[in-house]
This record gives C-alpha cells, sequence and structure tokens, in this order.
C-alpha cells in the first residue's frame, strides 16, 4: 500500500495500495508512564482490519470494517476515557479528533464523516465521539480510519500526528500491540471495548460488556445476563425485600465501570452500587422528596456529555426534570427540561443514534414510540415518531437493554402477551422488527391497574355477591373462562377491591370488615394467602376503591369514600399497609359506585363513576390530585351501582370499564385511551346474583 504522505506538525498522508515489505521497525516516542488499557475505538464485538503500511506512515494505523464495505460511516467510540483536545475540520486531513487521556497519552483520529465531541467534552470508554468516512484529500476516497496513539513527548500539551518522525507511539489495544513494524497487518481484531459503554447506556451487571435484564415484579430481584445475540442466561435471583421499592433502573451512578441499581421508598432515593457478578453493596440513601417521581424515575445515560450517567424523571405537571451525575453518587440539583410529557408513557434513555450522547424514548397516548434525541448540555431535539402498534402494556414495560446483541446500538425491550420482545438498535433511530425471546414474563412486570389473579397479563372478573368468591379469568378478545369459585364466607365484607398490594406481581384482594382493612395476597392460579388483617380505622365507608398509583411512587393506592361523601387516599407502601387517609374532596354522594384505572393512558392512576346517567373521568395528576371530573358519554344509568374496573380484558393494553345491567347482563366496555371507551360488547346473563344491586 503506497502512502501520500503531506508533510506538516498536523497532517497525515493516507490510504493507496501498494506491496511494502513488512517487519521493519519504525522510531516512535517513548512514554514516560503506563498508558490506559486502550480498546479498539469501536463497539463491543466489531471486527477490523489494521495495516501500518510503510515508515512514512507506521505506527499509525490504517482500519477497515469487516466486511469492508460497512466502513463508511460505522460508529467510532472512545478507547478509554479522557477530554477531548481537538475537535475541527482539516484542509487535507478532514475531520479530525484528539482525545488526552491523561499522562501525556493522547489518541487521534482522521478522516471522520463526522465529529459527535467538541474541544473539553469528557468522553468515557466505549462513548460515542463520531463516524468513520473518508474526508479530506489525503483520504485518497477511501473510507476507512487513519488512527494514532500519541506521547507528549516535548510537554506541550498535544501530541503531534500526521507525518514521520510525529510524537506517535506503537498502538495497543487490550494489552496487544499492534505495530510498530512496516507492512503489518492483523485481520478480523474483534473490539473488547464492551464494558463502560453498558453502565452509560443500559444495564450490565457481571461486567462482561452486553446489557442484562433486571425486574423485581415479583418482589425478588432477578436478572438475566445478556448473552449476545439477543440471548440470556436463565435468571439469577439476587434477593428479596424490593416490594417496597419502585420499579429500579440500572446504570453506573458511581462511575466505576460496573452497572448499579436505583430505586425509590417513602419519597427516598436508594443507590445499590454493582460490585460484578449480579452482587450489590448495600442500599446508600441518596435524597428525599423523591416521592412524586418515583414511577417515571428514568436512567438516561449521558445527557452533558460529561461521561457520567444522569436521571431523569416526570414530575406530576408532566414537566421532564434532569438530574446531572457527579460520580460517587452524587447529583446535581434537577433541572427543568420541559413540559408536555403527561401525554407520554414511562421514558426510558438510551443512545438510539449511536452519537454518544444520551437519548429519550416513550410512548405516547397515541400508541407510538417517540424519541428525543440528546444534543448534550441537557438539550434535546424535537420528537421524531419512530413507530405504532405499542400498546399500553408495552408501553408501562418498556425497557433500555443497552447492547444486547454485540452491534454497538442500543436496543429496546417490552412484555406483550406475557412475551419478552427485543427491537435490536441499527443508529439514527432505527429498529430492527421485534424478536420475540421468551414467554413467562408477566409475574416479572405486573399490571399497573385492575386484578390479574392468575399472573397471566390479562384482566379477570370477581364477585362475592353469593358469599362466595368467584374469580373469572380473562382469556383475551373480552372472553372469560368459567367461574372458578375459590372459598366462601365473604357475606361479612364490604365488597373487594383487586390490585397487587404487595408488589409481588400477582393480584391481591382487599375489603373491609368491622372497620379493619384486610387484604387477600394472590398466590396465582386464582389461590390466596389467608386474610391478614392490614390495617383498622376503615370506619364509615360506602365504597372502598383500588384507582392504581395516584402518587407517582409505583405502589398501588387505596381510595374510599365515606358517608359525608368525602373521598380520602390512601397511598400504599408496596407491603400491605398504606399511609394516613388523606382528604381529597366531597360530593361523591351524587355518584355512582366509583372505580379506578389508567383511562387516559399516562401511568397515573384515574377515577371514574357515574352521575345522572353520564360516566364522568377524574383523571389523576401523580400527586394526590385530580382534574376535574370530565363528562364522557351517557346511558350508563342501569350501570351506575354495578361499574367494575377489571384491567385489560381484551389484550391492547387499555383499561376497560365493565358494568351489569339491570337485567343481569355483563357488558364490557373496551377503553381506548385518552378517556374514551368502545361501544359496550355483551359478554352474557346471569351476574345478578353476583352482583345485587
Amino acid at each position: 500500500m503506497r502512502k501520500i504522505l503531506l508533510r506538516g506538525r498536523r497532517l497525515a498522508g493516507l490510504v493507496t495500495m501498494a506491496a511494502v515489505v513488512a517487519g521493519t521497525l519504525v522510531a516512535t516516542s517513548t512514554p514516560a508512564s503506563a498508558a490506559p488499557d486502550f480498546q479498539l475505538p469501536f463497539p463491543c464485538g466489531h471486527k477490523w482490519r489494521l495495516n501500518t503500511y510503510d515508515s512514512t506512515h507506521a505506527p499509525a494505523l490504517d482500519m477497515v470494517r469487516e466486511p469492508q464495505s460497512q466502513t463508511e460511516g460505522s460508529p467510532l467510540v472512545a478507547p478509554a476515557a479522557g477530554t477531548v483536545n481537538r475537535s475541527f475540520y482539516h484542509d487535507q486531513a478532514g475531520n479530525v479528533i484528539q482525545i488526552n487521556h491523561g499522562g501525556g497519552h493522547f489518541t487521534t483520529y482522521i478522516h471522520l464523516q463526522s465529529r459527535a465531541v467538541s474541544v473539553g467534552d469528557k468522553v468515557a470508554r466505549g462513548q460515542g465521539i463520531g463516524r468513520v468516512g473518508h474526508t479530506g484529500p489525503t483520504s485518497n476516497g477511501t473510507p476507512h480510519l487513519h488512527y494514532e496513539q500519541g506521547y507528549d513527548a516535548n510537554g506541550d500539551g498535544s501530541a503531534s500526528w500526521g507525518f514521520e518522525g510525529a510524537e506517535r507511539v506503537t498502538a495497543r489495544f487490550d494489552g496487544k500491540a499492534y505495530g510498530p513494524g512496516t507492512g503489518l497487518e492483523w485481520r478480523n481484531v474483534v473490539s473488547r471495548n464492551c464494558g463502560q459503554a453498558a453502565g452509560l447506556f443500559g444495564a450490565d451487571f457481571n461486567g462482561d460488556g452486553v446489557g442484562d435484564l433486571f425486574a423485581t415484579g415479583t418482589g425478588s430481584l432477578h436478572i438475566w445476563n445478556g448473552r449476545g445475540g439477543n440471548g440470556f442466561t436463565a435468571p439469577d435471583v439476587v434477593g428479596s425485600g424490593w416490594n417496597g421499592f419502585s420499579r429500579p433502573i440500572g446504570g453506573d451512578f458511581n462511575g466505576d465501570g460496573v452497572g448499579d441499581l436505583a430505586a425509590v421508598r417513602d419519597g427516598v432515593l436508594n443507590i445499590w452500587n454493582g460490585k460484578g457478578g449480579n452482587r450489590f453493596n448495600a442500599a446508600q440513601e441518596i435524597g428525599s422528596g423523591w416521592t412524586h417521581l418515583a414511577r417515571t424515575l428514568v436512567s438516561l445515560g449521558d445527557v452533558n456529555k460529561d461521561g457520567r450517567a444522569d436521571l431523569g424523571a416526570v414530575d406530576a405537571e408532566g414537566v421532564l426534570h434532569v438530574w446531572n451525575g457527579r460520580g460517587g453518587n452524587k447529583f446535581t440539583s434537577a433541572v427543568p427540561i420541559g413540559g408536555g410529557w403527561s401525554s407520554f408513557g414511562r421514558p426510558v434513555g438510551g443512545d438510539f443514534n449511536a452519537d454518544g450522547i444520551g437519548d429519550l424514548a416513550a410512548v405516547g397516548t397515541d400508541g407510538v414510540l417517540h424519541i428525543w434525541n440528546g444534543r448534550g448540555g441537557n438539550d434535546f431535539g424535537q420528537a421524531e415518531r419512530v413507530g405504532g402498534g405499542w400498546t399500553r402494556a408495552m408501553a408501562s414495560t418498556l425497557m433500555s437493554l443497552g447492547d444486547v446483541n454485540g452491534d454497538g446500538h442500543s436496543d429496546l425491550a417490552a412484555v406483550k402477551d406475557g412475551t419478552l420482545h427485543v427491537w435490536n438498535g441499527r443508529g439514527g433511530n432505527d429498529f430492527t422488527a421485534a424478536e420475540p425471546v421468551g414467554s413467562g414474563w408477566a409475574p416479572h412486570f405486573p399490571a399497573e391497574s385492575g386484578a390479574d389473579f392468575n399472573a397471566d397479563g390479562l384482566g379477570d372478573i370477581f364477585a362475592t355477591g353469593t358469599g362466595i368468591l368467584n374469580i373469572w379469568n380473562g382469556t383475551g378478545a373480552n372472553k372469560f373462562a368459567a367461574a372458578v369459585p375459590v372459598g366462601g364466607g365473604w357475606a361479612e365484607f364490604g365488597r373487594p377491591v383487586g390490585g397487587d398490594f404487595n408488589r409481588d406481581g400477582v393480584g391481591d384482594l382487599a375489603a373491609v370488615k368491622d372497620g379493619t382493612l384486610n387484604i387477600w395476597n394472590g398466590k396465582g392460579g386464582n389461590r390466596f394467602a389467608p386474610a391478614a388483617p392490614a390495617q383498622p380505622g376503615w370506619t364509615g365507608l360506602t365504597h372502598l376503591i383500588s384507582p392504581g398509583d395516584v402518587n407517582g411512587d409505583g405502589h398501588p393506592d387505596l381510595a374510599t369514600v365515606d358517608s359525608e361523601g368525602v373521598l380520602h387516599l390512601r397511598n400504599g407502601k408496596g407491603d400491605n399497609t398504606f399511609s394516613p387517609a388523606a382528604r381529597v374532596g366531597g360530593g361523591w354522594s351524587e355518584f355512582g359506585r366509583p372505580v379506578g384505572g389508567d383511562f387516559n393512558r399516562d401511568g397515573v392512576g384515574d377515577l371514574a363513576a357515574v352521575k345522572d346517567g353520564t360516566l364522568n373521568i377524574w383523571n389523576g395528576k401523580g400527586d394526590n390530585t385530580f382534574a376535574p371530573a370530565v363528562p364522557v358519554t351517557s346511558g350508563w344509568s342501569d350501570l351506575a351501582h354495578r361499574l367494575m374496573s377489571p384491567g385489560d380484558v381484551n389484550n391492547d393494553g387499555q383499561s376497560d370499564l365493565a358494568a351489569v345491567d339491570a337485567e343481569g347482563v355483563l357488558h364490557v366496555h373496551n377503553g381506548l385511551g385518552v378517556n374514551r371507551f368502545d361501544a359496550p360488547v355483551r359478554v352474557g346473563p346471569g351476574w345478578n346474583e353476583h352482583f345485587p344491586s
């Protein structure tokens, strides 16, 4: 390969083909301090060809991807942590970046298609810095990366590059030297630039550089370690006691390169620092005041380009806030970014356009996945509509996995019909079609509202009007299995409500007897543990309601209407206990029996009740308050007192309503989102004895 040499302190001559004699040694600078553990500057698993060429070029390397046709536009990532020293366009070398890695060690990248970093930016190993290209006339129009490792021998604060005799040294990746001889070539060199990027974008708890899955829906932390190619190990059950915490998020919050966990309990943010091998230190309490933010807590990756993992959350007013990581489990004060997030489900973070800056993804109430690309400095571009068909159930289980197939791109996952699906990122906010990975995931990601007693992800109907608990398990498409009589003795209790009150992924029942709240924790298969008297002080009630999560802490709450028509809320703690009653407001005596659900698909519990034949909905705002009543539709006069909210019974991810009319016929009204419902679907007669007026 004949090299065209353009002399100058910052000028490189690059890429034309000719034969040279292999093995000739080249003089290089001699570093006085140990270099960082450099990795190949490409995403984990990528394969590249490396060449030194002649003495005017070596010990610099020219790199092309295997196969070579994929070189142009390939993502370029930092081989080690550092600070950007140079980022500019050179009239001969094209786009150039130089990174200062400390101790006099530098790396330089030439002919780039694009640059994603600026001078002064701090970068982590594995963080995207640009894309490979063929800019500048000395590229000879051939896509490749001209790469140099340098040492600042004269102490002027940079390493000279691009000419014979410059301050460049033999390149080393993963401890192996590539050079300094001339005419050398290495084929199919695999990038091991893995672990730290997974900490910034996704969660890597065993330090292998592949994104992992984790869930606490059953009350125990389960970790499924990624194996690449969308494969995962069997679950590692790490520990119990997670019922009282919000759904956790993963990231590298102390900056040690190992994945950590964060979750909220009783309004306090806790962080468990990873030790590798799926093991964690004891929880560290970071700060209070997170109650109304717990449900939307998100690990953003790095959105201000300082190389540290940041946090985000949406408040009760729909405003997104960012807390920039400072390392060591420390964060800046909240920075408000912008409003309008009430129309979207729980956001997730990742690097979906492969530019090294944290992005956001969330599903709107229209079922469309949107992505907001980070631009650095806590700034985001306009939302890009990526694709539709995302049901409410998928939106609520949306996860950002990091890179689980080893191609260097951030991947997404969600649970649909109890099956985990993975969408592999391809960069540029583009994803492959969903790949089903495996079934049986419903218990790990329980429904946010309704009652699911057999943990299949579908809403069930239950009744105790005969004094016996009967359960009709939903089978999808508005159909139900035959009644399962579970047990008697319910005549002494008020009408029960359903929810997952101990956060184990299985639906529970709650009912009041003699002023005491009792809870029957579900065990799956329509079976329950014996009643546990949870709390006294529930006297004088006309209605018990399970509204879902109305204060944003991730736990199901209860509401009551007293004999004076006053609505009170009692926030769940995820362990069968509830906070003292908080007064919401009066006037509820004029309405029929209220029910709860998420009727506008924003992830916050709502209320629905009938007055004068009109169905009204009060949308929760996430802070124990509700928006004014929205009159939805008329024709509900006969249904006011036998209204129920079974969850999702037609498997479209929306909260549905059901009711028994005066003739004893059960009808289902399928939710359409944004407080709308489809025309009633007749299920069948014979329900009067189960739901007496």
